[in-house]
């Protein structure tokens, strides 16, 4: 079955049809290519929904396009800096970004700079600063978002003024629910701090799950972590969890809570920032009823292993979402889509991306001479696909069904733009392009290597 197909049988007809049966708005989906909907619905005009006589369909079509605009630019003007690192997350229709590294550099390192500013994006109408009680500025924090509870989480991370030196690390929690920018500190005490862990979200019981971490307060002396625990939102407590054989010490990874609620995944990451850096691609899963790991991928058939790439789960689709990421390899960056079957543990591609060499996925499509300025032609560039990168930040938007994505760094440096990934035809959709960090091809520049001067 073809990755369209999949998406349509898996995830659309039950979600729409339920909603539809409670009176609810649906989400809003387009036709298939080959102008199909999922059963019950009927393409009309593009769009699929109930069938309806000539006037009812008029009307439902106006309607859609005023509360779920997707076709205009994000901002005109303003906006966050070019960033990575970047916590926050999607929640009643706007986009968070919450401070991040704004720190230059290619694909051989960066000079790291702490972001101190939080904005909100709403599409079509903009950029605004946040402003109020929120998290201290910080990078490389774990963060979920909840479209249920139209709330986001944020745990962690990291801080320094400099570009140099000591690294301040936090252990707060914080949770930002509903559209006014109010956040709530849940707790200031539980795991030891840390940056680059990962964070899942069981809604059925409230309860947030973190696992592992770097503990390292310098640069080149990391301290992977393994440890687990749960904080239940409802008595305000963190809990330590010791389930035998897990996953192996890592940070950088990924985790999520499955769409049934029974496991928290987890993929990928490293255990040192070496200058040559190896990510695993193993996938474990948490079940969290019985409290026992269990490795249900060893990397056959799954992504390249990946360092800060995105896990998302998409309400009414039994399959977990991963998109991007650093490998590691000549090619390093990505921005493939795929997705993962948590009970199976099988990985299937959705979405090439950028290839190689004869549509490879191992091999640049030009020799590399510099690692760290690769020529123009490195790779056969996807411009229907956003740039290859790694820790950005996306999240669900129930209004519209859209996957909303920002930001990241990529080969060329820290970008600022945003897109979304349109359900069921699982196309991306540039909203806002970035001032900085994308490749030549993708600026339509000329130059002799992959990126030009930023």
């Amino acid at each position: 079955m073809n990755p369209v197909a999949a998406f349509l049988r898996w995830v659309l007809a039950p979600v729409l049809l339920t909603l539809l049966a409670a009176g609810c708005n649906p989400v809003v989906v387009a036709c298939a290519a080959d102008g199909t909907c999922p059963q019950g619905l009927v393409c009309v005009k593009g769009l699929c929904k109930q069938s309806l006589d000539g006037a009812g369909q008029a009307d439902a079509e106006t309607d859609v396009g005023k509360a779920h605009p997707t076709t205009c630019l994000a901002s005109g003007a303003g906006g966050p800096s070019p960033r990575s690192n970047i916590a926050g997350g999607v929640v009643k229709g706007r986009m968070l970004v919450l401070s991040g590294d704004e720190g230059a550099g290619n694909r051989c390192g960066h000079t790291t700079r702490g972001a101190t500013d939080t904005w909100q994006l709403i599409w079509c109408k903009g950029w605004s600063v946040s402003k109020g009680k929120m998290p201290s500025a910080r990078s490389a924090a774990a963060s979920v978002s909840s479209p249920e509870q139209s709330a986001v989480y944020v745990y962690g991370g990291r801080f320094r003024k400099a570009s140099t030196g000591a690294w301040i690390l936090r252990a707060d929690l914080w949770r930002l629910e509903g559209s006014e920018m109010n956040w709530q500190r849940l707790a200031s005490a539980g795991p030891p701090p840390r940056a680059d862990a990962a964070l899942g979200l069981r809604r059925s019981t409230n309860t947030l799950y973190l696992f592992g971490g770097n503990a390292a307060m310098l640069d080149g002396s990391d301290f992977a972590l393994s440890d687990l625990w749960a904080f239940d939102q409802d008595n305000s407590k963190w809990q330590r969890l010791h389930p035998v054989a897990g996953p192996k010490k890592r940070f950088g990874h990924v985790a999520a809570v499955s769409d049934d609620d029974r496991f928290l995944v987890v993929f990928g990451g490293v255990q040192k920032q070496a200058a040559v850096i190896t990510p695993m691609n193993d996938t474990w899963r948490l079940d969290l009823d019985k409290g026992t790991w269990q490795q249900i991928s060893a990397g056959t058939g799954a992504p390249t292993g990946r360092l800060g790439a995105g896990l998302l789960r998409y309400p009414g689709f039994a399959g977990l979402l991963l998109f991007g990421g650093r490998d590691g390899s000549q090619i390093d960056h990505r921005n493939d889509l795929w997705t993962i079957d948590p009970v199976s543990g099988a990985w299937q591609m959705l979405r090439t991306g950028d290839l190689g060499a004869k549509g490879s996925s191992t091999r640049p499509a030009q020799p590399v001479q510099d690692a760290c300025a690769p020529p123009a032609g490195f790779m056969q560039i996807d411009l229907q696909s956003p740039e290859r990168r790694r820790d950005f930040i996306w999240g669900v938007d129930p209004g519209s069904g859209r996957i909303w994505l920002f930001g990241g760094r990529g080969d060329c440096g820290p970008m600022r733009d945003a897109w979304t990934l349109h359900i069921p035809t699982l196309t991306w959709q540039l909203h806002e392009p970035s001032t900085a960090g994308w490749s030549c091809l993708r600026n339509n520049v000329k130059c002799a290597s992959l990126c030009a001067a930023n």
